[in-house]
């Protein structure tokens, strides 16, 4: 490895004047500098720099520094996997269980997660988990989905947590117990997961596997849709117009709001939910929702 260093140093040294690492790259991408980040990472990408192969994969896709492009995102990613960085196994299933730069093979997914899994990547762990979950590129298995979520969320991954309490409170792979499904919904929730917050939120407002919190279940509730999580906006909407409340004018707007966000998330029943709603407003109270929404992710 410190021949191969060298080597990259005097190949480069004409052209950028000095070596390049790949710490360079890192400096300039933590500053905002994605352009000089690009530029860093493509040299040693080229010499056969497994980090910098994967991050150009980043750069690729997220457009960053670059004009976004999926297929040379699959490419350098393919690189670095090849070359057994788990990370870019990680990355790459992600483009074959997405369809991005490649065509949509979730066999093929859950083969590159499965090689990033066996050197303990937590990503790939909680994602091979979900395609046993759901029977996905490979044979349905709940034991084997909780096996796989249970050691990604034990690594710390926040989605892994969540999706661990989902297992717990539904009895898949593991015995039904709500209590646990609670301490993993709240470990998720505070590791910032948004679909954590939503599902811990459910329990408090239904009071399972915990006591009643109404108020601490709207703030998870408004802090996951504010998050972007869909579904946290529509449980929010629908405490605010809940029965025998007595929902005032305010909190129907409000409500109004947070379907307006949800829809344009894309929730699935949305976009019903706000047209019913909107059969109790009048012409004004619907434009100052439709105002407020405007405010509400991010905030």
């Amino acid at each position: 490895m410190k021949i191969r260093d060298f080597l990259i140093c005097l190949a480069v040294v004409s052209l950028l004047g000095g070596c390049v690492r790949y710490e360079d790259g890192r400096a300039a991408f933590s500053a905002g500098d994605h352009t000089t980040a690009f530029s860093r990472w493509q040299v040693l990408a080229k010499f056969g720099d497994a980090r910098a192969q994967n991050e150009l994969g980043w750069l690729y896709q997220q457009g960053l520094g670059t004009q976004p492009d999926p297929l040379l995102a699959a490419k350098w990613y393919r690189k670095a996997a090849e070359q057994g960085l788990a990370v870019a196994q990680t990355n790459l299933g992600i483009m074959y269980n997405d369809g991005m730069g490649v065509l949509r093979d979730r066999r093929e997914a859950a083969r590159w997660f499965d090689l990033a899994a066996r050197q303990g990547d937590a990503a790939a762990l909680n994602n091979l988990g979900v395609l046993y979950d759901r029977g996905d590129g490979v044979p349905e298995d709940n034991l084997k989905a909780a096996d796989f979520l249970k050691k990604a969320a034990e690594l710390g991954h926040p989605r892994a947590m969540s999706n661990l309490g989902l297992l717990y409170k539904n009895g898949e792979g593991v015995p039904q117990d709500e209590a646990e499904a609670v301490k993993w919904f709240r470990l998720s929730a505070d590791a910032g997961d948004r679909e954590g917050m939503n599902n811990l939120a459910v329990m408090l407002d239904n009071g399972s596997g915990t006591s009643i919190d109404a108020a601490s279940a709207r703030a998870l509730f408004e802090r996951a849709a504010r998050l972007g999580e869909s579904g946290a906006a529509v449980n929010l909407a629908l405490m605010l117009l809940r029965p025998g409340k007595g929902a005032s004018a305010t909190d129907r707007i409000t409500a109004y709001a947070w379907l307006n966000v949800a829809a344009s998330l894309g929730h699935a029943q949305a976009t019903t939910m706000r047209s019913n709603l909107a059969l109790l407003l009048t012409a004004e109270q619907i434009t100052e929702a439709q105002a407020k929404s405007l405010g509400l992710i991010g905030g």
